[in-house]
């Protein structure tokens, strides 16, 4: 806690003699200058008061500088000599809510600094919540929140945020979800097998009951046949044996399955191969015409402005630039009037509603209204990826009838382009 950010008027005990308070900003001043004629004021009030006016408030003699200005020194040491509570002392010091369990010191503004160096009841950060970032992939850990001076070191050693490695495969974990992560996702723990009794790792159970454990019941090889019986793993080769003409005749049963299957994959590879034959025909169509230019005039722009406000977007516009109705080439425009983020005037986004993938040239066109050779055009190229990718596109100037973008009948017009330079048929991803 800096001296500079400290509002003294809450602080103090008893009452605040009237001299002692800024005739500006009405605050208990620490810092105090004068003018030539004694008129004194906080020295953040001066430095407002030479921005704006550079004369003084009450006489209005000149003020060139905070530096012409001279300190009120015997105003500043009866200031200091006043009783305050420490800060530490509330839990919210702007709102002024106290802590019963805060600091109970009364000390003098002079002393404060000295004070805090040494107070106890200082709130500080704890340096665990830096391991607190969401990835995305687990529930995000609850920050901890400030800790006493007094009390860190006792914090620090059970800190639920402290990453702590686990006793049985030494992952690093959180303190809190050490014992979630031993019972329900450590590869390391012990499981029993309810089959043949043996301790197994949690990452090699599955394995175990699938592949390996003989004491486990399972299905006849020759199932899909019509055997329904259930065998321990180890006594398998015993039940073949034993039961060998009955196999036979389940497995001539699954052989006939399996040619009524391999007859129906027959059919259903035909008619894929002909479904892409069509597809190729309709991408070497897309790849004639693959260019598209549009004009979008948006009507009534002022009542746009006041409709939809920072980062919100107006009905979208859809449209398609492929010949081929069997696969067509969607595109959408979403416009923010009043631009997606801080300092943006308006912001367009080019989403592409197909899969596959293509690299795009594109441009967006505001056209000037009193000089055409004003008009503002920003062109782009882009490799979108998969079905919904984007590309934003924004603009920084004012678009008003003043500035020529917006014409009396209140319209503005945007002009666009755009042009898939290459056509991925198919994207081959390895991890």
């Amino acid at each position: 806690m800096e001296m500079a950010d400290i509002l003294f008027d809450d602080l103090v005990v008893g009452e605040i003699n009237e001299d002692f308070i800024c005739v500006i900003c009405s605050h208990l001043q620490i810092d105090i200058y004068q003018c030539v004629e004694g008129h004194f004021a906080c020295k953040n009030c001066f430095l407002k008061v030479i921005e704006l006016k550079k004369s003084c408030m009450t006489c209005r003699c000149e003020i060139k500088s905070i530096e012409s200005l001279s300190k009120n020194r015997y105003l500043e040491k009866e200031v200091r000599k006043l009783n305050i509570h420490c800060p530490n002392s509330f839990l919210d010091l702007k709102n002024c809510i106290k802590d019963e369990n805060g600091c109970k010191d009364i000390i003098t503004i002079d002393g404060l600094e000295t004070h805090l160096k040494n107070c106890k009841f200082t709130l500080k950060e704890c340096p665990n919540n830096k391991n607190c970032k969401d990835d995305g992939k687990d529930q995000p850990q609850q920050l901890c929140q400030k800790i006493r001076t007094g009390e860190f070191e006792k914090h620090l050693i059970d800190c639920p945020n402290s990453l702590i490695q686990c006793s049985y495969c030494s992952k690093e974990v959180f303190r809190s979800k050490e014992k979630n992560h031993i019972e329900d996702q450590c590869l390391k723990v012990l499981k029993q097998c309810e089959f043949c009794f043996t301790l197994i790792e949690r990452g090699d159970f599955e394995n175990h009951q699938n592949s390996i454990c003989q004491s486990k019941l399972i299905r006849c090889p020759f199932s899909e046949g019509g055997c329904l019986e259930l065998v321990k793993r180890s006594d398998i080769k015993n039940h073949l044996d034993n039961s060998s003409s009955e196999h036979i005749l389940y497995s001539l049963t699954m052989i006939n399955g399996l040619s009524l299957k391999l007859e129906k994959s027959n059919s259903e590879l035909e008619e894929s191969k002909s479904y892409a034959k069509l597809l190729k025909k309709d991408i070497r169509e897309l790849k004639k015409l693959k260019r598209y230019s549009g004009k979008w005039v948006i009507e009534k722009w002022s009542e746009k402005l006041k409709q939809f406000g920072k980062g919100q977007s107006m009905p979208y516009q859809k449209f398609n630039i492929s010949p081929s109705p069997s696969s067509p080439t969607f595109f959408t425009l979403r416009l923010f009037p009043n631009g997606e983020y801080n300092g943006e005037s308006i912001s367009i986004h080019l989403v592409k509603l197909y899969k596959n993938k293509s690299r795009i040239s594109f441009s967006f066109e505001i056209e000037n209204f009193i000089n055409p050779s004003s008009n503002e055009e920003i062109d782009s190229r882009f490799l979108f990826g998969n079905l919904n990718d984007f590309y934003s596109t924004s603009f920084y100037k004012e678009y008003n009838q003043e500035s020529g973008f917006v014409s009396e009948d209140d319209e503005l017009v945007i002009n666009f382009n755009v042009d898939i330079l290459k056509y991925y048929d198919d994207t081959f991803i390895t991890k």
